[in-house]
Formats: C-alpha cells, structure tokens, sequence
C-alpha cells in the first residue's frame, strides 16, 4: 500500500483548507489536461505558475467529487474568482462543457454519500501524467 503524505494547510479567504498529496497530484493532472490554459479566457500559463488554479464546480468538501476530472477545471486566478462569485453561471458553463448527460451524472455523484480510496485514485492520476500523450 502507498503512503499519501500528511496534509499541509493552505489559507483561502482567511480560511484553512487542507491539501493532500493527492490534492497536489490532482491538480498537476487537470491543469495538464487543459494544456496549461484557461478553460475560460483561454489564457495560456505555462509551467511552473500559481496563476492557473484547478477550480472545482462543486466544491472539494464533497469527496465523491472532490478528485473527479469532471468536477474540475483549470482557469486563472481572475476566472476562478469570476465563477466563485457567479456560481449559476458556473454550472451553465460546466453542463456545456461536459454536455448535459455528464452534468447530471457529475451532479448525481456530488449528492451521494461515501468515500473514495485515496491510494487507488493517487495511483490513476499518477499513471495518467506518465502516459505518452499527456507528455
């Protein structure tokens, strides 16, 4: 079984909010995924920034989907800022993005309860950024 680090604490709006390897993991994967670019404005951020965030539609307290691709996006600072204050806007924007078959099923999994196995999602995201085409 692998080990995940211990959290480390990050400070969002005065708030605490706890970020696992997986967290870390996560985000390297979306923000590769999206090609370093907002999925909003379209601004490209190459590698390394802390200017290109990985914005959850729900939000990461869910754990259903707190590590879905479905669930995440990456977008700029000032585009996750926008959609944090515009959130119906948001879910318009992800259910065109996805197409609406995925929102209702990304929706479905955020009102269900339960836990994800952290280790097996670590090791999917870890095998997805060595694969050939995300280099």
């Amino acid at each position: 079984m692998e080990y995940l680090p211990h959290l480390r604490h990050a400070e969002a709006d005065g708030v605490k909010i706890h970020i696992s390897a997986l967290d870390r993991l996560f985000s390297q994967y979306i923000r590769t995924r999206d090609h370093w670019t907002c999925q909003r404005c379209g601004k490209v951020h190459p590698p390394p920034t802390m200017a290109l965030h990985y914005a959850h539609t729900y939000k990461r307290r869910h754990q259903l989907t707190r590590w879905d691709a479905d669930n995440a996006d990456a977008l700029c600072y000032g585009c996750h800022q926008y959609f944090e204050e515009h959130w119906p806007e948001h879910l318009t924007w992800k259910r065109q993005r996805i197409g609406h078959p995925r929102f209702q099923r990304l929706t479905r999994r955020h009102q269900m309860v339960g836990r994800v196995d952290v280790v097996a999602t670590a090791l999917y995201y870890r095998q997805q950024l060595q694969s050939p085409e995300r280099r």
